[in-house]
């Protein structure tokens, strides 16, 4: 068995679906059964995981005949916030600009999606945060973690520059 997860940090009620792959074709017929270690920090049904309390668990999918994945989560608290490395932001025509988020020690979330007011100008990756300048105006990215706190970035977006001129053409050191 094969998780699409083995460590994972999510914050307090935040649900995530992780897979189970059976990789050796003799156990294609087997079920998978899924199981928390502690069932006070976290539930499992089917691969979904509910954080319900701070702490570590173990999430455990196994077959019938003892072959088994684990997956390490730690629950942290839900974010009281979001931020983003930038405010506001100037791109050219073709420019791309990964935004990061950053949330307040102790605090977690295993997604944060990202959002544009506007694709026509900038789009936006939303798990990632890439933007992508796509024509002349003005865009409002934001990030928004799953219990509804949001970030926000202004980006403008110019005409990429066709020439670029310095204010001397040589210079004596």
């Amino acid at each position: 068995v094969v998780l699409s997860k083995t460590n994972i940090t999510l914050g307090v009620n935040e649900t995530v679906k992780i897979t189970a792959s059976i990789v050796d074709t003799d156990d294609a017929t087997q079920i998978i059964n899924w199981s928390s270690s502690d069932t006070n920090v976290l539930t499992v049904d089917n691969g979904k995981i509910t954080a319900k309390k701070t702490g570590v668990a173990v999430v455990t999918a196994s077959l019938s005949n003892g072959n088994f994945a684990e997956c390490y989560v730690t629950i942290k608290n839900a974010p009281a916030s979001v931020s983003l490395n930038k405010t506001s932001l100037t791109l050219g025509i073709g420019e791309t600009y990964d935004l990061n988020s950053k949330l307040p020690s102790a605090c977690g979330a295993y997604s944060i999606k990202y959002t544009t007011n506007k694709s026509s100008v900038a789009t936006v990756k939303s798990a990632g945060g890439l933007v992508t300048a796509k024509q002349e105006g003005t865009a409002v990215i934001t990030a928004i973690t799953y219990n509804g706190k949001k970030a926000t970035c202004k980006v403008i977006v110019k005409n990429a520059p066709t020439k670029i001129t310095l204010n001397k053409t040589t210079i004596n050191l």
